[in-house]
């Protein structure tokens, strides 16, 4: 238990959460700019879709 509770164990630890947040931090970043983009290229495609006289919202 001793070993446990070192200062220098529990810092590590602290690190390496740390680390893992700001990784994943930047995985929800990287994830939402994916999304955007998509949302995008999906609106792009629907008034292209308009434009030729289809109406989007009517495809199945």
């Amino acid at each position: 238990m001793k070993e446990l509770l070192a200062p220098p164990l529990v810092e590590l630890l602290m690190k390496a959460e740390q680390a893992k947040m700001k990784t994943m931090a930047q995985e929800i970043l990287s994830e939402r700019q994916r999304a955007e983009t998509e949302r995008q290229r999906a609106e792009k495609l629907a008034q292209r879709l308009l434009e030729m006289g289809v109406n989007p919202s009517e495809i199945n």
